[in-house]
């Protein structure tokens, strides 16, 4: 599982940062409408993305019973239901484009509509591929469809003048090479020879899937919608950038996390793995994520500044506040993903769901109400949900595996109290070290390098505590090979 999780986490890495590099030089070409406008459209077909998949996907993972039969009707199912969607879009895209204030959305839609399809009909292999773990596979064909699928494209589009195309062009072809390749590594035609027998188990597990992503996609664009609605494209292209920077960190370790978490303990629990051993994986996989996120959540929050300036340009400076507010959020959208994983892996699908309905409901009511005070109002409102989705998913899970919250808190606490030492210490040294102005890049290289070394010494004192002295442990024992 380490092995795997290594090569999930390499995939993810390059993927994030070439599509870093890529807003970097897109965010000095394009204006904010031009975001505005492509993340309002992509909006509908990420929700509409989850009624196609129907849960197939972690149906497959997490069935003991898997068939090539079923494989090929995974593939028919997902495909047909993007077909139908599909078209309707581009009836419907004139309706959608006068409710999000998009009018673009008529000339965009039929062009997204072939990479959604496309990527429909990879969605098998991609489950096949993360269920048979085969991450290495993954990671060199995500790769390749940023570098070769998206990046090009879109600074060369960009540079020419093509605005919102750039991003709408770009985006098509890097979902045509991801899913090309992944037919390739693993190969599931449709199959018109439907079966109940092959139905049945994905409609019933999937169903449960369906439900809670529906809501989770609610919950993570309708904040977008809300903003598209009432502030403008305008201002939705500075609050997705802000976004996209905060989760640009998270999703590595986010994606990474669910990507092993899932289909590794849904293996285990099939293999009749004990109630104290799933516990303590549990424990474990919340102390690591909570290592990797706290000093990322502290140098974002405090450095949010310097980012957004040398990443973005002075023009967004707007994005700076919204950002601060995001980066506070992102320990609690970690481990709420990490519990989501196990929630899913122990079958417990419809008693998530509820809870991801839950989810949606604060942030949508939370968007209106806070877009009176501007898109730090909505921010703000975004956050308080994210502490609700983790407190509920996690509370879950340890009824689950065994868990309580009493044991989960003494695995992680010292590595929130690293975060806090380091937080509160680095702007006091990093104010001696800089004493005359030497740029945001040379602040931000400072600030990261002293921030770890106070949370690295701060551990270190701590290497008595239970997850602290296990992962040194594990660490030592790896070098020493």
């Amino acid at each position: 599982m380490i092995r795997a999780g290594l090569w999930a986490m390499i995939g993810t890495v390059v993927n994030q940062g070439v599509r870093l590099a890529v807003v970097i030089i897109l965010a000095r070409l394009l204006t904010p409408e031009a975001f505005g406008i492509v993340a309002a459209t992509q909006v509908i077909f990420q929700f509409s993305e989850v009624f196609v998949r129907f849960g197939v996907g972690p149906a497959l993972i997490q069935t003991d019973q898997l068939t090539r039969r079923m494989e090929r009707t995974a593939t028919t199912l997902m495909l047909g239901m993007a077909i139908v969607f599909g078209g309707a879009f581009i009836v419907l895209a004139p309706t959608f484009g006068r409710l999000l204030n998009v009018p673009q959305m008529s000339e965009i839609m039929p062009v997204m509509v072939f990479a959604f399809v496309v990527s429909a009909g990879a969605n098998a292999g991609l489950s096949l591929l993360t269920r048979e773990m085969r991450f290495r596979r993954l990671a060199m064909i995500e790769i390749g469809s940023s570098v070769i699928g998206y990046a090009p494209i879109a600074i060369g589009l960009a540079w020419a003048g093509m605005s919102y195309w750039s991003l709408v062009l770009a985006t098509t072809a890097q979902a045509t090479f991801l899913a090309v390749g992944i037919f390739a590594s693993r190969p599931v035609p449709p199959t018109f020879d439907l079966r109940r027998s092959d139905l049945s188990p994905l409609m019933r597990f999937g169903g449960g899937v369906l439900l809670s992503q529906i809501f989770n996609t609610i919950a993570l664009k309708g904040d977008n919608m809300v903003v598209s609605a009432t502030l403008g494209v305008g201002p939705l292209g500075y609050y997705s950038r802000a976004y996209a920077l905060m989760d640009t960190a998270n999703s590595v370790a986010g994606t990474v996390f669910y990507k092993v978490l899932f289909p590794a303990f849904a293996k285990q629990r099939g293999e009749g793995q004990d109630m104290a051993a799933r516990a303590n994986a549990f424990y474990m996989s919340h102390a690591v994520s909570t290592l990797v996120i706290v000093p990322l959540m502290a140098f974002m929050c405090l450095m949010a500044g310097p980012l957004v300036e040398l990443l973005l340009g002075p023009q967004w400076a707007a994005t700076t506040d919204i950002l601060k507010i995001f980066s506070l959020g992102m320990f609690f959208r970690l481990a709420y993903k990490v519990s989501g994983a196990f929630v899913i892996a122990e079958g417990a699908v419809y008693r998530g769901a509820w809870r991801q309905f839950v989810y949606a409901l604060l942030v949508i009511g939370g968007a209106f109400l806070g877009s009176r005070y501007g898109l730090e109002g909505v921010a703000v409102a975004v956050l308080i949900a994210l502490w609700w989705q983790f407190a509920s998913l996690t509370n879950l899970s340890n009824k689950l595996v065994g868990a309580t919250w009493r044991g989960l808190l003494l695995y992680i606490w010292p590595f929130l109290a690293a975060g806090a030492v380091a937080y509160a210490l680095t702007p006091k040294i990093l104010e001696l070290i800089t004493a005359v102005d030497a740029g945001p890049a040379a602040e931000l290289a400072l600030a990261g390098i002293i921030l770890l070394v106070i949370y690295g010494i701060t551990l270190a004192l701590m290497w008595r505590a239970r997850a602290v002295g296990a992962i040194i442990r594990y660490s030592v024992k790896k070098l020493r090979r």
